[in-house]
C-alpha cells in the first residue's frame, strides 16, 4: 500500500510539473484518482496528505485540493517526526509525552519507534519534516548519521553526541547547584551510588564525571569507603550491601547522592533498618523527580525542565525554518526540588 501511496504521489508530482495545472487550478477529487488509479481512498488519502505538507497542494474549505507550485520550498518544516521509545500520544511515564505531547506545534506530529528505523527510513528522509529524536542509543549512530547525510534536520533530546544539534540537561551546573545545598545540609563527607555507564545508559557518563569534578570545585570530601559505581545487577542484595558501609559503622553517612532515582527508595528502606530516617539523620540528593519522594523530607530532587525543552524545540523549528547553518546546541540547568 505504501508503495501504491508512492506512486500516485509521483505521478502527480510530474504532472505539476509538466505544466497541466496552474495555480489554483483544483486536482481531481479522492473518488476520481482513486478510479483512475485502481486504489482505495485510503491510497489517496495518503498521497494527498503527504503532497500537502510538501507544498505541492492546499486544501480549503468549499473549493476542495488546488494546485499551489510545482517548486516547493522543501526545507520549510512541515512536520515533526519523533524518534521514541515511547509513544507520544500517552503521558504516562513518558518524557516524549512531557516534550511534545501537548499542542503546541503547528505542524503535524508523527511517532515512530527506534525499533523500526530501518524500515521507516526512506519515510524519515522525505522533505518538509524535522526530526527529534528522544535518547538515541550509540546503537543508533550509523542511523543518525545516515539521516545527517541526507541533510535532513535532526535534532536529538537528552544527548549530545558529536557533530548533530540536540537540547540536553547540562549535568555540571545541575549537580553542581544540587551539591551545594546537599553539603550544607549534610556535611563535606559525601557518599556517592551509581549505577555504571554502558551503552544502554550512555548518558551516565557525562553525569559521573560532572559529579566528581564538581566534587572538586567544591571542595567536597569523597571517601573511596563510601564510593559505589557497579552494574546493580541484584538491587536488594547491592543495596543492603552499601547500607551496611553507609548506616552500619561508626560513621555514618549525612550526604548521600545518589544518581538514578529508582535507587533512593530502596536506599532510604534500607536505613530504617538501622533506625535512620532521610531528612533527620542523613540527606539524600538524586537525579531526576518523582512524586513518591516528596513526601521524604531532606530529599533534594533535580527535576529536568521539560517546559523549556518544549520552547526550545519550537525554536529549533523555526531555526531550521530560518535557513540558520549555525549548531543549535543548547543545554538546560535542572530545577532543584527540595522537600
Amino acid at each position: 500500500m505504501w508503495n501504491k501511496t508512492k506512486e500516485l504521489e509521483n505521478f502527480l508530482i510530474n504532472e505539476f510539473l509538466s505544466g497541466k495545472y496552474t495555480p489554483n487550478t483544483k486536482i481531481p477529487s479522492r473518488n476520481q484518482l482513486a478510479t483512475r488509479h485502481n486504489c482505495s481512498r485510503t491510497v489517496v488519502e495518503r498521497a494527498i496528505k503527504s503532497l500537502t505538507q510538501q507544498g505541492y497542494i492546499k486544501s480549503t474549505k468549499g473549493s476542495g485540493t488546488v494546485f499551489v507550485t510545482a517548486q516547493p520550498d522543501v526545507n520549510e518544516i512541515k512536520e515533526i517526526r519523533t524518534i521514541s521509545p515511547y509513544d507520544i500520544r500517552s503521558h504516562e511515564f513518558s518524557p516524549s509525552y512531557l516534550f511534545l505531547g501537548e499542542d503546541l506545534y503547528q505542524q503535524p506530529l508523527l511517532w515512530f519507534q527506534p525499533q523500526f528505523i530501518n524500515r521507516d527510513i526512506d519515510r524519515l528522509i522525505e522533505p518538509n519534516g524535522a526530526i527529534v529524536w528522544v535518547m538515541p542509543s550509540y546503537e543508533h549512530i550509523y542511523y543518525l548519521n545516515y539521516l545527517k547525510s541526507h541533510n535532513v534536520p535532526l535534532l536529538l533530546i537528552n544527548r549530545n553526541y558529536e557533530g548533530f544539534d540536540y537540547i540536553r540537561t547540562d549535568p555540571y551546573s545541575s549537580i553542581h547547584e544540587g551539591l551545594s545545598w546537599l553539603m550544607i545540609e549534610g556535611g563535606r563527607d559525601i557518599a556517592f551510588v551509581s549505577r555504571e555507564a554502558t551503552s544502554s545508559k550512555p548518558y551516565l557518563h557525562d553525569r559521573i564525571i560532572a559529579f566528581y569534578q564538581s566534587c572538586t570545585d567544591l571542595g567536597a570530601n569523597l571517601q573511596s569507603k563510601w564510593n559505589f559505581v557497579r552494574p546493580f545487577k541484584d538491587i536488594p542484595d547491592e543495596i543492603a550491601e552499601i547500607g551496611r558501609k553507609l548506616f552500619g559503622g561508626h560513621k555514618k553517612a549525612k550526604a548521600i547522592f545518589v544518581l538514578e532515582v529508582d535507587l533512593v527508595l530502596p536506599l532510604i528502606t534500607c536505613a530504617k533498618n538501622y533506625n535512620l530516617q532521610a531528612g533527620k539523620d542523613f540527606k539524600i540528593l538524586t537525579f531526576d523527580f518523582i512524586q513518591s519522594l516528596a513526601k521524604y523530607p531532606g530529599v533534594g530532587m533535580m527535576q529536568q525542565p521539560y517546559d523549556l525543552y518544549k520552547s526550545e524545540i519550537k525554536n529549533y523549528i523555526e531555526h531550521c525554518n530560518a535557513k540558520k547553518t549555525t549548531p543549535f546546541k543548547i543545554s538546560l540547568k535542572t530545577n532543584l526540588i527540595i522537600e
